[in-house]
């Protein structure tokens, strides 16, 4: 009777040792895949292992006008990319006016649209635009780490840009806002080493401030983003020592319970 419940009680202690082992595992990979990632922003274009996104009927599906509009990668027709605004108009598109617009052309242009009114009901600007103030990535099935675009904003203005991944503000070496211009050349590079942006559950998105506070007021002064490439795709995240070291515990535990069941 006791051989027989001593079989038991290491059966069981096995299993709890594989337990632990995995579940260290798995809770080391979703913390490191964050804790990992090393943000670089630079102010200039860096195309390399990069893809254009366009827009039009050469996409597989595509939404010209809209909150949200989509297009697709230059690369891959069937992979689909949306951007979505929370100054805008939402869908559905109202009669007198609409949210965002996705030009087509030689450079895919995303712009705050034309004719009618704007979010807060106002008469648009005299060259029939409607000024947005921020912008979300979305892409299913799509894992990419950069993302480089051009910001133009109105005439006149200028203001300062926050990135942010999955909600939470992007710091290159503890600078968070980077100045803007109203000379249609606000150009910038976007890298997340070691993790990557989703686009579903972790999106890329990006707000733009009176100044460098997340608090000094949102302008909505964003005339229009031109020029979006995105680029590495299936990030893989390397496990972190902290990764390790929990399933290391797992696998003494199961080590021990086996000796258990040898003695």
């Amino acid at each position: 009777m006791n051989k027989m419940c001593s079989k038991a009680d290491a059966r069981s202690s096995a299993r709890q040792g594989l337990v632990t082992a995995l579940g260290g595992l798995l809770v080391g990979l979703a913390v490191s895949a964050h804790a990992a990632v090393i943000y670089t922003v630079d102010t200039k274009p860096d195309n390399t292992g990069t893809a254009n996104v366009i827009s039009g009927g050469s996409c597989t599906s595509h939404i010209d006008v809209g909150n949200p509009v989509e297009g697709c990668l230059n690369s891959d027709h069937t992979q689909l990319i949306e951007f979505a605004t929370t100054m805008s108009r939402e869908s559905p598109v109202p009669a007198s006016g609409y949210a965002l617009h996705f030009a087509s052309g030689g450079q895919a242009e995303i712009d705050g649209g034309n004719g009618g009114y704007d979010p807060a009901g106002n008469p648009m600007t005299s060259d029939g635009t409607v000024f947005f103030n921020d912008l979300t990535f979305t892409a299913e099935n799509f894992f990419f780490n950069k993302v480089v675009l051009s910001i133009d904003l109105a005439p006149g203005t200028s203001g300062y840009v926050a990135f942010f991944d999955n909600g939470v503000q992007i710091f290159d070496s503890g600078v968070g806002f980077w100045a803007l211009g109203s000379n249609g050349q606000n150009w910038f590079t976007v890298t997340a080493a070691g993790g990557s942006f989703d686009g579903i559950s972790d999106p890329f998105s990006f707000q733009v401030f009176n100044s460098n506070s997340l608090t000094s007021g949102t302008p909505g002064i964003v005339h229009d983003v031109k020029q979006v490439r995105l680029g590495g795709t299936d990030i893989v995240p390397v496990p972190e020592p902290a990764t390790l070291a929990l399933l290391g515990v797992g696998l003494v535990g199961l080590a021990a319970s086996r000796r258990r069941k040898l003695n």
